[in-house]
């Protein structure tokens, strides 16, 4: 309820006031509204940027400073689900579906593939949200949620059966380039 509109609601029960609209009490009221609205905006404001789910601007932009530059770049739902992931961490996510959930901070979502044989872990890179982040900074942020004690490899290839597709080749023809998996992960025409 905007303030003036609180006042009248409020010195009306009381009998003493017209409040016609044409009184000097009225006069008054709207003085006070002038000065309170500039606060009542700024408090909205406030209560609106203090939680993730709801900010905007200054609230998006600050959390992301305590972790590294601001990603102005992106739209606000992926920077809110990359600080919500940020901020979701705790000493108790090192699961591959954990690990899986919070690398998205870093800018990309991934899949993580154990490979016992090579002693790795292959980080496959699904979705990446912005086009602008270079694959060593998004490593650098990822290994922040990696066990340091494993080997990991990063892919970003982004082989997406829908990529395949745009190819427009027959069976015969994709099997006759006699690629194995990861050379076709990596095959640009």
């Amino acid at each position: 309820m905007i303030p003036l509109d609180s006042m009248k609601t409020k010195l009306l029960p009381l009998g003493l006031y017209s409040l016609s609209g044409e009184t000097l009490v009225d006069a008054e009221l709207q003085a006070y509204q002038a000065g309170w609205e500039p606060l009542c905006s700024a408090m909205e404001e406030t209560i609106r940027e203090m939680f993730l789910a709801t900010a905007q601007s200054w609230g998006i932009s600050r959390r992301e400073l305590l972790f590294g530059p601001e990603k102005t770049d992106l739209p606000l739902e992926d920077r809110r689900e990359m600080l919500l992931a940020r901020l979701c961490v705790t000493e108790n996510d090192v699961t591959r579906e954990a690990i899986e959930r919070a690398v998205i901070a870093s800018g990309f979502d991934v899949s993580i593939v154990e490979r016992p044989e090579k002693g790795e872990i292959l980080v496959s890179c699904i979705r990446i949200l912005s086009d602008l982040t270079e694959q060593e900074a998004m490593k650098r942020a990822a290994s922040e949620f990696l066990p340091a004690h494993l080997v990991w490899d990063f892919d970003f290839s982004l082989l997406l059966w829908n990529r395949v597709d745009e190819l427009d080749l027959t069976f015969n023809e994709m099997d006759g380039a006699d690629l194995s998996w990861d050379e076709i992960d990596v095959y640009h025409d």
